[in-house]
């Protein structure tokens, strides 16, 4: 009844961490990080393949949805174990476990073919919400760690908010690899207490209980009460899937959405114009530079030629060209154009860089040569236009740069 779902199992209350896994919980993580990341790629086809087979069909193959929701069970107990929601090092295992910290289980339901083309489209909006919710868990993960490393367990509250923040995580991530029709906005503050199942309905896995007529207790302690007192194993309970989070939890939700949106905002408002006019400034600085040293090598080169000719020796062209060379390939800035020039100039920078070390390799062919009509080929035909492309894309940077 009602929408499919994406029911993801886990404890709400912070277990007992050891302080050296917390400690060193990133480098632990390392090795899963790397498989998530294989097993991501292999995600990623199968997800282009259940597109096409959901656009045509309206369902996703069984097949299909099995191993993408393997590979969603393994990304949530990884991230669950990174941001320390849970103790034990989940493995590398794509099968549900009975030993699982974090259960995944997804409806297999038909999709509308129309909602599958435009996937991305719907997928947007909670993108941004997702996105918002990354940039302000980041300051409280950073709580969470410090708080683990000198108690042993994770704030309680903390906890709870950073669990609703994953499990919005894994279901923006079903929706989008098309697992489930459903939205992932729902649930994001928890689950609603009338979700709950009765309290006495609680049993023991795979046993009923009955009740007598004669009052609430089962029928085996009123009949045999000593048997009440016995110790019996029971197997192990699954993490809940209804979360019932407390309201400091809830409020702890909203403070991560209200420090994300002015993450964002102070990051791509402020921040990222202001780095920008940083990066523009240094970078024509050292264009400029660099124009100056090479124009001043090829001078240099210029005026040596011209007393080279008297002795017409390959020896002083080389010498001459050997002085030229250096002075290029020496010059720190020209290494350094690309390094700083803003994203949206990274090109033309390179493009500079690439025309000055097409001269810098002309003038190490001329110092290398043995044969003044190589020498001369390279000077009168190469040589010239060298110089004019580098010309051509120090004012084209240029011209950028100061707009």
């Amino acid at each position: 009844s009602g929408e499919a779902q994406v029911r993801l199992g886990m404890s709400l209350n912070p277990p007992r961490q050891s302080r050296w896994t917390v400690l060193f919980r990133f480098l632990m993580a390392i090795p899963l990080f790397v498989f998530v990341l294989i097993i991501g790629i292999a995600a990623f086809f199968a997800t282009v393949a259940a597109w096409f087979c959901a656009l045509f069909t309206g369902r996703v193959p069984d097949g299909l949805q099995q191993f993408l929701t393997c590979a969603l069970r393994l990304y949530a107990n990884v991230g669950a174990y990174f941001w320390l929601l849970t103790a034990r090092w989940p493995g590398f295992g794509l099968d549900a476990r009975a030993s699982d910290q974090v259960t995944i289980d997804v409806d297999h339901v038909g999709l509308r073919r129309s909602a599958v083309f435009f996937r991305i489209v719907l997928a947007y909006p909670a993108s941004i919400v997702g996105s918002v919710l990354m940039l302000g868990t980041s300051p409280v993960l950073v709580i969470v760690w410090v708080a683990a490393l000198v108690s042993g367990r994770a704030p309680r509250t903390l906890h709870q908010a950073l669990a609703l923040v994953w499990r919005f995580q894994i279901r923006l991530q079903a929706f989008t690899s098309l697992l489930t029709p459903t939205q992932p906005l729902r649930g994001l503050f928890g689950d609603q207490d009338d979700q709950n199942p009765p309290a006495s309905s609680t049993t023991v896995a795979g046993t009923p209980t009955f009740t007598s007529q004669l009052g609430s207790k089962p029928i085996d302690q009123v009949m045999f009460p000593q048997v009440a007192t016995m110790s019996t194993p029971t197997a192990l309970s699954p993490p809940p899937i209804r979360w019932i989070v407390t309201k400091a939890a809830k409020n702890a939700v909203i403070i991560i959405i209200i420090i994300g949106v002015l993450s964002y905002f102070l990051s791509n408002v402020i921040a990222k114009p202001l780095i920008t006019r940083i990066e523009t400034s240094i970078t024509r600085s050292i264009v400029t530079l660099s124009h100056a040293d090479v124009a001043r090598a090829m001078r240099q080169f210029a005026v040596d030629r011209q007393s080279c000719r008297a002795s017409d020796s390959v020896n002083c062209l080389s010498h001459a060209a050997a002085v030229a060379h250096d002075q290029i390939a020496r010059q720190f800035s020209t290494s350094m154009i690309a390094s700083f020039a803003p994203s949206q100039y990274r090109s033309l920078a390179l493009r500079y860089q690439s025309a000055i070390n097409v001269v810098e390799t002309e003038m190490a062919e001329i110092r290398d040569s043995v044969s003044l009509t190589i020498d001369r080929n390279i000077i009168n035909g190469e040589l010239p236009n060298s110089i004019a492309r580098v010309n051509a894309s120090y004012h084209t940077i240029l011209q950028k740069l100061g707009q």
